[in-house]
């Protein structure tokens, strides 16, 4: 099945915000949630961050895509 999925972004988020985040958005089968701050402006913006943030997302979802923001 070839149909758009809908994504979501919480640009800023931390860890903790982003996890229950992802879970809903992987109960209702989104198909991927973006992770980081487009505008460099967040508390949360480095690189390390985003991808420890993005691992955790990974660890409590099953079929998302996860999309970072560097």
């Amino acid at each position: 099945m070839n149909a758009t999925r809908l994504t979501l972004c919480v640009p800023g988020a931390t860890a903790a915000e982003l996890l229950p985040v992802a879970r809903a958005a992987d109960h209702w089968n989104l198909g991927g949630l973006w992770i980081g701050d487009p505008a460099g402006e967040a508390m949360f913006r480095e690189d390390s961050y985003v991808t420890a943030a993005a691992a955790a997302v990974a660890s409590v979802t099953e079929d998302m895509r996860i999309g970072v923001l560097l």
